[in-house]
Formats: C-alpha cells, structure tokens, sequence
C-alpha cells in the first residue's frame, strides 16, 4: 500500500486557507501549516476534529485513517495489523460453517479407481494424484473410526478442508495434528505464517474437542523428500514439501512405525490451541498464564472484554463472598479461590488499557452477569453496584489518566465475536481466549498459546487506540451518559 495520507487530507481541507482551518478546528495555525506540508505528525484527536468538522463522508474516513495508520506505524506493523483484525474478527461458528475458511473445494472423484488397493506400496507422482490419495486415505479412515495422525505445512488449505468436511460428518473423530513449521532460512512472512495455522486450526477444533493441534519449531525444509506425513490404522502416506509426490503404504509393519515416530514427535512438539472443557481448567489455567508472568513485572497490559473489564472493579470481598455462595462443589470453589488471588495479584499496581464493546456495556447493566464468568460460579452484580462500576468507567474515559484506562470499539470498524478475551503485555505468556457455549450448557474455551501468533494479537491491540476501531473519547462518555439515564430511571 502506497501512503497517500497527505495528498488526501490536502484533498479534504481543499482551498481552506490555515487560518480559516484553525478557526474551524482549534488547531494552532503554524501547527497546521507544518502538518499539511508533511513537517509535522498529525495526532489522532486532530484528525478526528477534521473527519468530523469538514463532514467527511464514511467511506473517504475510512482510508484517511488507514492511510494515517500506515503513516505511523510503519508498512510492516500496519500489515501485521490488517492480518490480525481479519482474525480475530473471523473467529466466529454460525450455521456450523466457518466464515473464514475456503470451502469451496468441492472434487467428486471415484476414489475406488485411482489406485490399486492390492499393492502395498504405491507411488504416485502428480498434484491431483496426490489430492485424491489424501481424500481417500481420510475418507477410509472416517468410515472406519481410525485415528488420524498428520504432519502438514500450516498454509495446505486443501487438507484442512477436507479434514474439515470429515470431522462435519464424524465430530468424535480422533485426530492429532502437528503443524511442521517452516525452518527460518525457508519461513515466509512471520506475519502471515503463524496466523494462518491458526485460522486453520480453529474452526475444527470447535466441531471437534478430539483434535489435537501441535506445532513443531524444529522446522522443515524443501529439500527434504518427504517432509508430510498422513497416518491412519490402514495406510501411512508420505508427501514432499510441494505435494507434487508421495508414497503411499499398506504395509502394517510400516503403518505401525511411522505411527510410533509420529507418537513420539508429538512429545516434542507444543499444543497450538488448548481446549478448556471446565470452569475448573479455565481458571486454573488462567491463574497459570497470570503466575508466568509474574517474575518480570507486567507494568502495562491490554485487554479485550464482552463488558469493561468488569472483574478489576469488583472488590476481593465481593468475589470470595459470590463463591462462598457455590455448594457441593469443593474443587470448583478452591480453584476460584486461587484465581481471586491471582487476579488481584495482577491487577494491583499494574496499569491496565481495556477494550471493550457497546453490546456488552448494555448487557452487563441490563443483567449483571459478566460473559467471562461461567454461571456456574453464580456472579451476578447488584443493579446499583452495576451503576456505580460504569459511573467510575465513564469518570476513566473523561479523564485518561491513573492506571486504568478504556476505550470502547467501534463496531462498525471492529466487531469482536461475544467470546473472544485477550490478556496480555507483550509476553510469552500472553494468552487468547475463545469462548463459546456449547449445545448442553456448558463452556467451550479455547487457549491460543503459540506465542508468536499472540505477538501479533499484542501490537494489533497496542495499535487499536490511535485507530479508528475505537470512538473518540468524546462520543463514548456521550453514549455512557445516555445509557446510564437511562438505567438510572429504570
């Protein structure tokens, strides 16, 4: 993307001289002068003054602020940022269908003709060949219930969405997934890379809680013969680095080995994404990300919440007093206890940037209940408790300063899906969070823990202030203003 911002600020301010300029906008006249000659940075606050006064329509403000980002931030943190806003954005389930996937691959091929399944080995040398053995390899092993072992590249979107249209039809298929990563002299854009397993990862870890995604830093390289494998109770195939080849086995003895190799590199290999299956797990695992990062002081953190971070406000004894509340359940309320601790161990003398959005604003005063927390635990906050949190909330936006400050995301810059939580400093233990509740009741939670993706999630957060993904100070009191008048009559 080439920066244009001057030419089309300049387009914008038109034959305003500076000085009729100032007097529209309140900006200092040499200030001015400086900023449309390219001599000074325009600040954010200034531009929105400008969006606002000169009446720009929508689509012209939208690439003002793109091409005001691309300006600060640099080509390559303004493209890191543009990758993970789709991401995140993306990490939605509706209808069963992934919106971020290529589910257009659709190949009908009478698989029981390709290849002669009376041979024990088979060498196949061809694109479409090599597709079609994937396919029928994955197919016999759903039919069959077999578990499937795969080592893949991270950007092979054709085994993903087949391995996508086979768990659909079988969700309890049992499936372990190592993504071999590329070796750094062969690694594409880090920006992209590392998202893109993600992405793959997701949507069927969500149909599927018996897939099991890990990567592995080892590296592989294109020199190598046969760099992929799939495994199955029948077959072992082996694939090069281009998919241009492969072999493939039915030799029990082989099918056996290959699957002990495959066994052990998964000890060596880190789980991408975590599935969280209780309330219990999350907060101990929660409480495991918050004590990692404890030995190197925090100082400053983000967060992205439903609501505005809601939790930060409630006091030690409000918390210990909804669980005492909890019966019949020991475990659940010991681990809550530990995770009361914890949480004000992270929060206390930390400064904190939060984000959160309007739908879980009016949620949280409408209900009480805190989306992060499952029901289980019983929270839910008092109507006038509630006022009080959100008065001091409104009193942060105002005034910016202390250790707490918010920011509320334009939804139609930004949505957030309802469940997505971020936590994180710029630290390996930065932590993603993907909650949804499942069909009986209970909680989904998904842990993105591959460090390198959460780096990038982390500069996407610490751009989002000085974006247009979040409303000006000014308009957000505004809208809390006018909610809280409204609750207040309530």
């Amino acid at each position: 993307m080439e920066n244009n911002f001057l030419k089309l600020l300049n387009d914008i301010l038109g034959e305003y001289s500076d000085v009729k300029i100032s007097a529209i906008t309140g900006i200092e006249r040499t200030r001015i002068n400086r900023i449309r000659n390219g001599k000074f940075k325009i600040e954010l606050h200034e531009l929105q003054k400008i969006i606002s006064l000169f009446y720009v329509d929508s689509a012209t403000a939208r690439r003002l602020y793109d091409a005001y980002l691309y300006d600060k931030l640099g080509p390559d943190k303004y493209r890191s940022r543009q990758i993970a806003k789709e991401f995140l954005a993306g990490l939605r389930f509706d209808n069963n269908t992934p919106n971020f996937l290529n589910t257009d691959i659709n190949i009908n091929i009478n698989i029981n003709n390709e290849f002669d399944e009376t041979k024990e080995l088979t060498t196949i040398n061809s694109l479409t060949a090599v597709r079609n053995a994937k396919i029928m390899v994955l197919l016999k092993a759903q039919s069959n219930g077999e578990k499937i072992r795969i080592i893949s590249a991270p950007n092979d979107n054709f085994l993903i969405s087949e391995l996508f249209t086979i768990t659909s039809a079988k969700p309890e298929l049992e499936i372990d997934h190592i993504y071999s990563l590329a070796s750094a002299e062969q690694l594409p854009s880090p920006l992209t890379y590392y998202i893109s397993a993600a992405k793959a990862t997701y949507p069927i870890f969500m149909l599927n809680t018996n897939y099991k995604a890990y990567y592995n830093t080892s590296g592989y390289s294109t020199n190598e013969l046969m760099p992929f494998h799939i495994i199955t109770g029948e077959y072992s195939m082996s694939i090069s680095a281009d998919s241009s080849a492969a072999v493939l086995s039915k030799n029990n003895d082989v099918v056996k080995l290959h699957s002990k190799i495959f066994d052990d590199r998964v000890k060596q290999s880190a789980s991408f994404i975590k599935h969280i299956e209780t309330t219990e797990m999350y907060l101990q695992h929660y409480c495991s990300i918050i004590e990692r990062s404890q030995p190197k002081p925090i100082n400053l953190f983000y967060s992205l919440d439903y609501e505005p971070c809601v939790l930060s406000f409630l006091t030690q004894n409000e918390l210990e007093l909804c669980m005492r509340s909890m019966k019949g359940n020991d475990e659940l309320l010991e681990v809550s206890s530990q995770f009361v601790n914890s949480f004000f161990g992270l929060f206390i003398g930390n400064r904190q940037i939060s984000f959160f959005t309007k739908k879980g604003l009016r949620s949280f005063l409408e209900t009480g209940k805190i989306e992060e927390v499952p029901e289980s635990i019983g929270l839910i906050v008092p109507h006038e408790r509630r006022l009080e949190i959100i008065k001091i909330v409104l009193e942060k936006i105002k005034n910016p300063t202390g250790k707490k400050i918010f920011f509320m995301l334009n939804e139609n810059e930004f949505d957030p899906p309802l469940g997505l939580r971020f936590l994180g400093g710029g630290y390996k233990s930065d932590h993603l969070f993907v909650i949804s509740n499942d069909k009986d009741g209970s909680r989904s939670i998904l842990s993105l823990s591959n460090p390198e993706t959460v780096s990038v999630i982390f500069d996407f957060m610490e751009s989002l202030p000085e974006s247009n993904m979040v409303y000006p100070k000014e308009e957000t009191a505004a809208y809390i203003e006018k909610l809280l008048s409204e609750y207040n009559k309530s």
